[in-house]
């Protein structure tokens, strides 16, 4: 659908890593027959479970990062002359970070190695996967 469709109106704004996202108003809009999907919304439902575990990978890699990052500022930041990741208190928290880290990365695992027919077949469940994920990384 072209950006400029009458009944469209697109809102931007940018997100905390800085890339843009848009809010998007559908008002009487009119969706040319050459723009629809061919499979309608049978294939919109196929899709979603992809787009579940697509949203779940992301969730993982900025886990990832989080957890590289926080560990090097660990190294390298000092406290009473020692650096903050001597302290066996914030060792225990680490461990458990990579834990949910790892927990999560293996959740997506199997996922992935269920195969399209199984992911299309899954019913969705209220806590989609990247929900699943991002909990689990949670500070205790």
């Amino acid at each position: 659908m072209p950006a400029d469709a009458p009944g469209l109106a697109i809102t931007p704004w940018r997100l905390i890593d800085g890339s843009v996202a848009v809010h998007l108003a559908l008002d009487g809009v009119t969706v040319p027959a050459d723009h629809r999907l061919s499979g309608g919304l049978d294939l919109m439902h196929a899709i979603l479970p992809l787009a579940d575990l697509a949203r779940a990978a992301e969730a993982v890699g900025v886990m990832q990062r989080m957890f590289d990052e926080t560990l090097d500022y660990l190294r390298t930041r000092s406290q009473f002359n020692t650096p903050l990741g001597r302290f066996q208190a914030i060792q225990h928290r680490m461990v458990a970070h990579y834990c949910a880290l790892e927990q999560s990365r293996a959740l997506l695992n199997l996922a992935l190695v269920g195969g399209e027919e199984e992911i299309s077949a899954r019913p969705t469940s209220p806590a989609p996967l990247p929900a699943r994920a991002l909990s689990s990384a949670m500070f205790r």
